[in-house]
């Protein structure tokens, strides 16, 4: 090859490598500012409408997490508020009033349920150098990823301030803030390796709770008794659309008559139903707010099986008042 050839090769090979260095600079310089967008997800449970825009605006199912349940009444603190996977949404004042939604809304404080809870976890040293923000209210310091993400999802108003530093704790990367966990996951892609924990279901899983129907319903009613009441509506829900071995599954049930008044005393009778089998189970009355939860054994089922729990409701004399069905699946 000529000395003129040879230029013009090693000309285009250096042209060849700063273009490939510059589009790979592009790439991370992308990938470290993107922001993953709210996936699309069918929940078994509704968002509440009065949790709804809130919802949206601050994140959505990667913030917040899926609905674990319906909107529910809490009798201790007289509010209305709905369990997430990641958090628990609270809303102060009378449901049924839409002004102002968004400043009534207030995080229950999850990440410091679950840091009181700790009992072995590690302290991680400290990078230095790195980009990081000190709280004097609590004493403890946000740094890096973790930084980056408390910053970009609005994270004094979601998380609250931190109230560890980072820690190792299950052999995960974690930093306790007031109202969530954030863990890093180092095997996810780059703009998910953020990500607050589970302590929504948790907290649902591990706190008895007095499961109530929504504020808007409630309506103050004295209850009705089953023995006096021709026909009921019936709502019916699971804890978890799948059950994996060694869990148990929860089935609630709430009894009103066509008014919307609690049925108190109905008894319940719950049809299991997969493959070709079915069996029933006693499942005992309903309570003076119409709520009837339990544990429904699941252990026997295969795992693949899509199971159908029918909730029968009687009255004391055995007459069939009302019935609704729900479904769930197993696996390993």
């Amino acid at each position: 090859m000529n000395p003129f050839n040879q230029f013009i090769s090693r000309r285009k090979h250096l042209l060849l490598v700063a273009w490939v260095l510059l589009t790979t600079l592009i790439f991370v310089r992308c990938q470290a500012n993107f922001s993953p967008p709210a996936p699309i997800v069918d929940f078994q449970f509704e968002v509440a409408p009065q949790f709804a825009d809130f919802y949206q605006a601050y994140g959505g199912v990667i913030i917040f997490g899926e609905p674990l349940t319906e909107s529910l009444f809490d009798p201790d603190s007289g509010q209305l508020i709905q369990y997430f996977t990641r958090m628990r949404l609270e809303l102060d004042g009378d449901p049924e009033d839409d002004q102002f939604l968004p400043a009534r809304i207030t995080i229950y404080a999850l990440g410091e349920w679950a840091h009181a809870g700790l009992t072995n976890m590690t302290l991680l040293p400290s990078p230095e150098g790195g980009l990081e923000r000190y709280f004097p209210e609590t004493g403890f310091t946000v740094r890096d990823a973790f930084l980056d993400f408390y910053q970009q999802n609005n994270g004094e108003l979601l998380f609250g301030p931190p109230i560890s530093e980072i820690l190792e704790e299950g052999g995960k990367r974690v930093q306790y803030f007031g109202n969530a966990r954030l863990e890093w996951q180092p095997g996810l892609p780059l703009a998910y390796r953020v990500q607050p924990g589970l302590l929504g279901r948790a907290h649902f899983d591990t706190t008895p709770l007095a499961i109530l129907p929504p504020a808007g319903l409630i309506e103050r009613a004295q209850p009705r008794p089953a023995a006096g009441v021709d026909a009921v509506l019936v709502d019916v829900s699971v804890r978890s659309p799948v059950v994996y071995r060694g869990e148990t599954q929860q089935l609630f049930a709430r009894v009103e008559t066509v008014d919307r008044r609690p049925v108190e005393g109905a008894r319940i009778v719950v049809r299991v139903t997969y493959g070709d089998v079915t069996e029933e189970v006693a499942g005992g009355l309903a309570d003076s707010q119409g709520i009837w939860r339990q544990a429904i054994d699941l252990s026997a089922v295969p795992p693949g099986e899509r199971v159908q729990l029918q909730v029968l409701v009687y009255n004391s004399e055995d007459r069939l008042l009302g019935q609704k069905a729900v479904a769930c699946r197993t696996w390993w």
